[in-house]
């Protein structure tokens, strides 16, 4: 499975790339913000989206909109600190595969 990892953190992006490597993933791209990780999306075509809710510029919830918009078979999981169930319930709106709680 090919992976985009999105997250503001480069600490937390960096552990989670390696934690995905050595259960034989493959981790195409890495953004820092939600309009990188849009572009890594398109040009990298990943077969799923590992992202945070919160990044400068476009947050996670915007991305996963407009990722499932301009690619609707992207398999989307939402990794943050700063969910709640209103992010939840939104996320499963927009098509969200898995919303997982930090610490991981």
């Amino acid at each position: 499975m090919r992976l985009l990892v999105a997250d503001d953190h480069p600490l937390f992006r960096l552990g989670l790339k390696a934690a995905l490597e050595a259960e034989g993933l493959e981790v195409v791209a890495e953004a820092g913000t939600g309009e990188e990780a849009l572009v890594q999306a398109l040009e990298k075509a990943p077969d799923a989206v590992l992202l945070d809710l919160r990044m400068p510029g476009m947050d996670g919830l915007t991305l996963a909109r407009e990722a499932k918009r301009l690619r609707p078979g992207l398999a989307i999981v939402c990794c943050t600190g700063f969910g709640d169930a209103r992010a939840e319930r939104t996320a499963a709106e927009i098509g969200v595969a898995a919303f997982i709680r930090k610490p991981i």
